[in-house]
Formats: C-alpha cells, structure tokens, sequence
C-alpha cells in the first residue's frame, strides 16, 4: 500500500446474483464515500489498481453493499473478493481541531506523561471496538498499548509526537 493511498473499505464477498458486494468498512465517512457516482480505487491482492463507480450502496448487517458501475453478476462480484477500496490521502474529509486520523500517527515519537521519549509507535491495528498502537520502545522492544481515547494525552502532529497516560504497571513493560 502506498503511504498516498488509505483503505476505505474491503470487499468481504458477493451478495446476490447481480452483483453487488458485501464491504467491511474502515472510514467514518460511509455516506460521502460510497454515494453514487463516487470513483474508488480498487486495489488487488496482487497491487493492481482499477477504478470502481458506485451506483448504490445500502446497510447490511453491520456492513455494506455495494453495487458498482460493470459489475452485473455473481462472477464478477466473486473476482473482487479480498479486495481493498482506497483514496487518495489527499482526498480525506477534514477533521475538527484535535482530531486526527490513525494513519498520521504512525512514525510519530511516543513520550511518557512527563514527555520523556520512550520509543516510537510503528503501527495502529485496527481491533474493533478500539485501536492498538504498536510501539517500538527506545531499548528496542515491541509493545503493544491500548489505543483509548482516555490514554491519550496530547497528540501534535507538527510536532511529531503523542504523549500517553501510562496505567499503573506499564511503566514497568518500557524500557
């Protein structure tokens, strides 16, 4: 994936028989990117990238579908299964002040309460209900911390770094 490009969606399987496709979805902003008309790129699992109009899409057990512009029937519905949808970074929505999106965050320097660095975060896992940062501490172990909203204390992108509120007993797991 291109540090220029973010999943919006991936294609978990066909619906149906005229081909629409059941979508897992990793953007906040559903009804802008998947309104008709709405071009996305389609990225492979071999990297290709096609360009994919929607003409519909409506809720679906916790998920989406989607029916797209030349996609008319299960086979073809069927070739886009494991499929991520991207944009451009360029293109995403933009954001209150002191909100931020999980892609801008990794490479950032994490730093205790007091702002002592302590190592830098190299990944956001998506988790579900929550994010886990990966963070790969200054003496050159990998931990993975709780990415809650209450366990941050300050974000500065300009700055490049996030400040975090350690629970009583992680201290002890940074080095």
């Amino acid at each position: 994936m291109s540090e220029d490009q973010i999943v919006v969606a991936s294609v978990v399987k066909p619906h149906g028989v005229k081909g629409e496709l059941v979508l897992e979805i990793h953007t906040d902003f559903v009804e802008e990117r998947f309104a008709p008309g709405r071009e996305l790129k389609v990225k492979s699992d071999t990297g290709e990238l096609t360009t994919l109009r929607v003409e519909s899409s409506r809720p679906h057990k916790n998920r989406l579908l989607l029916k797209a512009a030349g996609v008319n029937d299960r086979d073809e519905a069927e070739q886009l299964r494991g499929s991520d949808l991207v944009i451009d970074s360029s293109e995403t929505m933009e954001l209150p002040e002191g909100e931020y999106y999980a892609f801008q965050l990794p490479g950032l320097e994490v730093q205790n309460e007091e702002g002592e660095a302590i190592g830098v975060l190299k990944e956001v896992h998506d988790q579900g209900a929550r994010p886990v940062f990966e963070i790969e501490t200054t003496g050159g172990d990998t931990v993975d911390f709780p990415g809650a909203v209450e366990l941050i204390e300050k974000v500065d992108l300009e700055r490049g770094f996030i400040r975090l509120k350690f629970p009583a007993g992680w201290k002890s797991l940074i080095r």
